[in-house]
């Protein structure tokens, strides 16, 4: 029955180790970031937050790309037609980040509960080898990191939306550059 402790547990790390390392990989400081971005925008500078968002590919900075291509596209740039096509693209492209990260998150505490559950067998069985302690304890300690970031995305989106999309439709309609003389 140990090994079947063991397995679990080993199971549940491995899923904890491949969420996490997906979750890193995509995790940059928004707040950081968004301040970047509304410099860059504020100075009508969008091909550099072009650039900074394909230097953090599948980052929070992609949305912020996809709404640039969406305005780029256009030959009008007056506010309410830019507004229609960095909105839709920036909220379509949120919600595919979004979704990836909320699969890695849930992905990660699956695997913290079976780090979990593997233990529970252990000490059930009276069985806990220090390995299996050592396993099972940091799957289970991983799934606290990943309740504690579980709406990271979702806040970094939320703010993004309220915050920096409206000074790139500025920067993309000329008032961010006509109010700044």
């Amino acid at each position: 029955m140990d090994q079947v402790a063991l397995a679990i547990a080993i199971a549940g790390a491995a899923l904890v180790l491949w969420a996490l390392t997906n979750c890193l990989r995509r995790r940059i400081n928004a707040p950081a970031a968004d301040q970047i971005v509304l410099k860059l925008a504020r100075a009508g500078n969008v091909d550099r937050i072009a650039k900074l968002a394909e230097a953090a590919p599948r980052s929070y900075l992609e949305v912020y790309a996809h709404a640039i291509r969406a305005a780029s596209a256009s030959e009008n740039k007056d506010p309410v037609t830019i507004a229609a096509l960095t909105h839709p693209a920036f909220d379509r492209h949120a919600a595919v980040l979004e979704k990836a990260w909320r699969t890695m998150a849930m992905t990660g505490l699956a695997g913290a509960a079976l780090g979990a559950v593997g233990l529970y067998l252990g000490y059930t069985q009276h069985s806990t080898p220090q390995h299996l302690r050592a396993i099972g304890g940091l799957a289970v300690l991983s799934g606290v990191w990943f309740l504690f970031h579980l709406n990271d995305i979702t806040h970094a989106v939320k703010n993004g939306r309220s915050e920096v999309l409206p000074e790139i439709d500025r920067a993309f309609t000329g008032i961010a550059l006509e109010s700044a003389e």
